[in-house]
């Protein structure tokens, strides 16, 4: 099964968890090791290491222009914390809540906390629950409170958690007849299906529904595990006549989650299987600092740990290069190299579509940030790229809003990717898409049995579900040193389907192709004496109706 990415790309949302049992986490105190450290953690400068991580920050430098010199980057001594609910801890472990007895555990009452994974949603919407009845919709429980395991959640006005609320076990026995007679801590979630409940957002003048399933978990309000919570920084690039860069000010928003740690974006989705890093650039001047600035590019370094192998780099950048640097002196025992990052900003439309979710018509807006996130070959996410996946380097970043992770499909020999991003820009242009695809000359030998000294070519195929047409301006496949890349642009939005393959022959010439705005048309659907008019890009019929001839 794919896996969407719900990537830190527009702010840093953090969603509330239920809380973690203290058998998830480490006993002792003291600097996080690689594997097994319960939590994400910032990433701060080497310099300023004052919890001695492993990993951290060697340097972060700025190219104002391709072919100038790096301009390295000194730290301001500003500190932006990390998310909302304060679980991206800083260098240290985490403090460990007491653990209770079996004695005190039984005497807490169990509750039941029902809850949905679609980030992210306002705290003082309105939210309730629907069940499917009879084939249509019907409230189950208005007005329910929203949940959050931080309070402080609950009264801020960002748009940062997903749909959950609390109810006593009898009053979930009452309205899920799924649930068992006997339900407690040590029972399994109960994971109930998409089609049959749903949540209902109502902002007032618009109204979400959730589509992927309603979870029912037990919860007893044990103590929770609480860390020390972590910092990001922010650097400056000094010229050498005393001016800055062009480019200004920048935070870099940065952190780690090692193997093996416990990482919840809801009750109902947890993973120990997310080792990672992010490494996310913002301006400080403002979101609209890098627009039209198609020259820039940023250099970020990290010291890492050589158990960490990168299996899959993607984001939303361009002009993007992931590398191991040189070998570094031990650090406490451990080997240690550099990992060298080098990314430009992209322009990517925003709407308030969630991944997975059905694409939303026109964006609102642009973000110009550039943000990367750097797979360890023990994530979830590198087995989706086959057999192949253990060799590792494969990059994918692009212009889109939400991706699906690359995945190989043995059949058509090819890398399968999915974008998804509104169909219009904010003005009402087409909004197009770029795709920019690194693969290293052994994941060519063994996805392709191709090597980069020969004479190859690159192909794109595109498709979409609604089975309008590609417009592709551009394919472009070249060697790049040890890499392969490939740079698709001028595709449409707002869901297309790439297929990218390496094959023999000589590359072929570039293509262009006007891109034509499909316009939106309007059918008539009937269910009985019920019609209903549904206008849009590919307009169907809901279910239950059929189309009016």
């Amino acid at each position: 099964m794919q896996k969407i990415r719900r990537a830190f790309f527009s702010a840093i949302l953090l969603l509330a968890i239920v809380p973690m049992s203290p058998t998830h986490a480490a006993t002792e105190h003291g600097p996080k090791l690689v594997s097994g450290a319960p939590v994400r953690h910032t990433l701060v400068s080497c310099a300023t290491n004052a919890g001695e991580a492993l990993t951290c920050i060697q340097s972060v430098a700025v190219i104002e222009k391709p072919g100038d010199k790096p301009i390295v980057g000194k730290l301001t001594g500003k500190k932006i914390a990390s998310g909302f609910d304060g679980r991206i801890g800083d260098s240290e472990r985490p403090v460990i809540a007491p653990v209770l007895s079996a004695t005190e555990a039984s005497k807490l009452t169990v509750q039941v906390l029902v809850s949905n994974e679609e980030c992210c949603h306002d705290p003082h919407t309105a939210l309730s629950i629907e069940k499917l009845i009879n084939g249509a919709w019907t409230t189950l429980l208005p007005n329910v409170a929203f949940y959050a395991s931080d309070p402080k959640l609950l009264a801020s006005n960002v748009p940062s958690l997903a749909p959950a609320t609390l109810m006593s076990l009898q009053d979930a026995q009452h309205y899920f007849p799924e649930m068992p007679s006997e339900f407690g801590m040590a029972s399994s979630k109960i994971i109930l299906s998409g089609d049959q409940y749903r949540f209902k957002i109502d902002g007032g003048s618009w109204k979400a529904y959730t589509k992927t399933p309603v979870t029912l978990s037990a919860v007893n309000g044990a103590p929770e595990i609480s860390v020390t919570q972590g910092n990001y920084e922010e650097w400056t690039f000094p010229k050498a006549d005393g001016t800055s860069a062009s480019s200004g000010d920048l935070i870099v928003n940065s952190d780690f989650q090692p193997y093996k740690a416990i990482w919840c974006w809801t009750a109902a989705s947890c993973s120990s299987n997310r080792e990672e890093y992010t490494v996310y650039l913002t301006s400080s001047r403002g979101p609209n600092t890098w627009k039209g600035n198609n020259d820039v590019s940023f250099v970020v370094t990290i010291r890492a740990p050589k158990t960490f192998e990168f299996g899959e780099v993607s984001g939303s950048a361009k002009n993007t290069t992931v590398v191991y640097g040189k070998d570094l002196p031990n650090f406490k025992g451990v080997p240690m190299r550099e990992i060298i990052s080098t990314f430009s900003p992209i322009a990517t439309a925003r709407s308030n579509q969630l991944a997975g979710s059905a694409p939303e018509e026109k964006a609102y807006g642009f973000t110009y940030d550039a943000n990367l996130n750097i797979f360890g070959m023990n994530n979830d996410i590198t087995q989706f790229l086959g057999p192949c996946a253990k060799l590792g380097g494969i990059q994918v970043v692009s212009n889109a809003m939400h991706s699906v992770d690359p995945v190989w499909d043995p059949a058509t020999e090819s890398i399968k990717v999915r974008l998804e991003t509104p169909h219009l820009a904010p003005n009402g242009d087409v909004n197009l898409g770029y795709l920019e695809i690194r693969v290293p000359r052994r994941s060519a030998i063994c996805m392709w049995g191709l090597d980069l000294d020969g004479s190859i070519k690159a192909s794109v195929s595109i498709t979409y579900d609604d089975g309008s047409s590609p417009s592709v301006a551009t394919v472009i496949g070249k060697r790049v040193e040890n890499d392969y890349l490939i740079i698709t642009s001028g595709f449409h939005f707002s869901s297309p389907n790439l297929a990218i393959k390496i094959t023999q022959g000589a590359p072929a010439p570039e293509t262009k192709v006007e891109v034509v705005a499909k316009k939106k048309m309007t059918i008539s659907c009937a269910k009985g004496k019920t019609v209903k008019k549904v206008t849009g890009l590919s307009p169907k019929c809901p279910k239950g109706f059929s189309l009016k001839s």
